[in-house]
């Protein structure tokens, strides 16, 4: 009879996990366990210099030719890999300035950007491998991340058999890890104020948080890495020793599901920009950029060095502070062609001059505060200048008869204020002056002044608290509206699926136990 109870009760318990099981494979997987083909893991690399720029020569040799076959080995060793999309910057001799590259990869939400480099010292005993990375000081994770890929690479090098170029041991120089930062240029800082990277598309690669690095594989101007570098083979394993340390890195994994890799030409005519007035005086109208050639239908883009002296939007370029800018233009990839840009060569220059104007100042308001003291508003702006978007840099000072009162900078509308507060009723003499900062376009060397009678006000009323909504939604177009549906969804997703882990967790545990009664009493 025992026995025929514990038969029919291991039939039902192994009926239960089963359809337990069943259930809990039939329901999507919570975001982060499985890979999401929908989401691949996006690499971009970039063959350093191209077009008129033909990086570090030595004799008949050029850095470009030796960094395209160095991309190219690694990209052909990606694109193996399960679920990853390789991009290339250029795929011939084209122009494409380092902004661009940078902002390709942003474009096509690169996860790692890889540019390769080789390079050059005066001292032709100098040699061996070397990576530059972000340096840290601003978004430390994103460092982290690629010092940890730096070393894989210069350890994946370091254990390369390379005979016969008269490297020493056959083996190539691991020169480390390195970084470099902006020493004196204000404007390349970082917006938390540290100095930013010395190399555009680390310090891009930053702030468009991907990972981001220089590989500057050998020297050229030394006799052995040469001999190295003139040979394919070479090149090819070492663009396949990067390959393998981002493998290790990111766990990449071969099992047959490759996507289809994307596929461009690169731009086969040379990009032009319209002629561009070299001096300008701040607080004039907007300059309107044009530019013509490239392949293709990709959008003109155009950018400043100096986005404190001039700022672009669109096709116009804001003359907003003082100093010397550069501009250029890119052509910007369409699906079949990739960017190009104009040439450096060719990428005018201005010279932009301070304006010359007076520091106004005026009392904007005086109201009795909740102390039952007075609080007066003191308000500047420059006498010209502000109409096309231009903004002071530099600080304004305010005194009450020689004694100061406080300092304010100007904001992006131009305004500048400073609240004084407990002042008592009586006649001021308010004034003003006014200190330049770094690219200001605005020079204001006149002391300003007021002359105000502050009177007891009545208390400012305190504001009611808005009463909820009801009915009709007055807050603009729903449809507008972030919706919470997709996270919403995603949490009850895996909720349910921890849920039903939970479940089945409880019945075999329950099952476990009158197993274990059942054979006590048996």
């Amino acid at each position: 009879m025992h026995k025929m109870i514990r038969r029919r009760f291991y039939r039902g318990l192994f009926s239960l996990v089963l359809c337990m099981l069943l259930t809990i494979s039939l329901l999507p997987a919570p975001e982060g366990l499985n890979a999401d083909a929908s989401n691949p893991f996006v690499i971009m690399l970039d063959p350093g210099h191209g077009g008129s720029d033909g990086g570090a020569v030595r004799g008949d040799n050029e850095e470009r030719v030796f960094n395209e076959k160095l991309a190219d080995a690694c990209r052909k060793e990606l694109a193996g890999y399960d679920n990853v999309l390789v991009y290339i910057t250029r795929e011939n001799d084209a122009d494409i300035s380092t902004y661009a590259r940078s902002m390709y990869a942003k474009r096509v939400q690169a996860d790692l950007f890889i540019s390769f480099h080789i390079n050059a010292n005066n001292y032709a005993g100098a040699k061996g491998a070397e990576i530059y990375v972000p340096h840290g000081n601003w978004k430390p994770e994103i460092a982290i991340e690629s010092k940890n890929l730096a070393n894989r690479i210069l350890t994946n090098f370091a254990e390369l058999d390379l005979p016969g170029y008269g490297l020493t041991n056959n083996r190539l120089k691991n020169r480390g890890v390195k970084t470099r930062l902006i020493q004196d240029d204000i404007r390349l800082f970082y917006p938390d104020g540290s100095q930013g990277d010395y190399y555009e598309v680390i310090r891009m690669g930053v702030h468009n948080n991907i990972p981001a690095m220089i590989i500057e594989h050998a020297f050229i101007s030394n006799a052995a890495d040469l001999a190295m570098l003139r040979d394919d083979a070479a090149l090819e394993k070492l663009g396949k020793a990067t390959a393998n340390a981002i493998v290790a890195q990111y766990n990449l994994k071969k099992t047959g599901k490759t996507l289809e890799q994307p596929v461009f030409k690169g731009q086969t005519s040379v990009i032009s920009m319209g002629k561009v007035q070299s001096n300008h005086t701040v607080g004039g109208k907007p300059i309107t950029l044009s530019a013509s050639g490239g392949t293709g239908t990709g959008e003109y883009v155009f950018y400043s060095n100096n986005p404190k002296v001039v700022r672009i939007e669109g096709n116009q370029a804001y003359i907003v502070g003082a100093g010397d800018v550069r501009l250029s233009v890119t052509r910007y990839e369409d699906g079949t062609y990739l960017p190009r840009s104009l040439p450096d060569i060719n990428r005018p220059s201005i010279k932009v001059s301070s304006l010359t104007t007076q520091l106004l100042l005026s009392v904007e308001d005086n109201y009795r505060g909740a102390n039952g003291k007075q609080t007066v508003v003191l308000s500047c702006r420059p006498a010209t200048g502000l109409e096309y978007g231009a903004v002071p840099y530099g600080t304004v000072t305010f005194f009450n008869n020689n004694v100061k009162l406080g300092t304010a900078q100007f904001n992006d509308d131009g305004s500048c204020t400073l609240h004084v507060a407990d002042i008592e009723p009586g006649n001021y003499t308010f004034t003003a002056s006014y200190e330049s900062g770094n690219f200001d376009g605005f020079a204001m060397n006149n002391v300003a002044s007021v002359s105000y009678e502050v009177v007891r006000t009545e208390p400012t009323p305190t504001p009611l608290e808005p009463s909820e909504p009801t009915g009709e939604m007055t807050e603009g177009d729903p449809s507008e509206r972030p919706s919470s549906k997709d996270d919403s969804g995603a949490m009850m997703t895996n909720r349910i699926v921890i849920l039903a882990f939970a479940i089945a967790g409880v019945v075999i545990l329950i099952a476990i136990i009158i197993l274990a009664v059942c054979r006590f009493r048996g």
